[in-house]
């Protein structure tokens, strides 16, 4: 997507539905949700996005809300 959107835009053109599966669903809902910036600011929101995730930031939150293993 950080070359695909930035060389549609230059045609003149931008995608108006975007699908994904798994990690690509997560991409997909991102862009969706910036269409109303231009295809640089979008994609560089996109890889900050990505650049912040951690492990740690993601599996720690789901096992704190588990029940315990008994």
């Amino acid at each position: 997507m950080s070359a695909l959107l930035p060389a549609l835009e230059a045609r003149g053109e931008r995608p108006s539905i975007y699908i994904g599966t798994s990690v690509g669903a997560i991409n997909a809902s991102y862009f969706a949700s910036s269409l109303h910036l231009p295809a640089s600011e979008a994609v560089a929101g996109g890889v900050d996005r990505w650049r912040e995730v951690r492990k740690d930031r993601i599996v720690r939150p789901i096992l704190t809300r588990q029940a315990p293993l008994t």
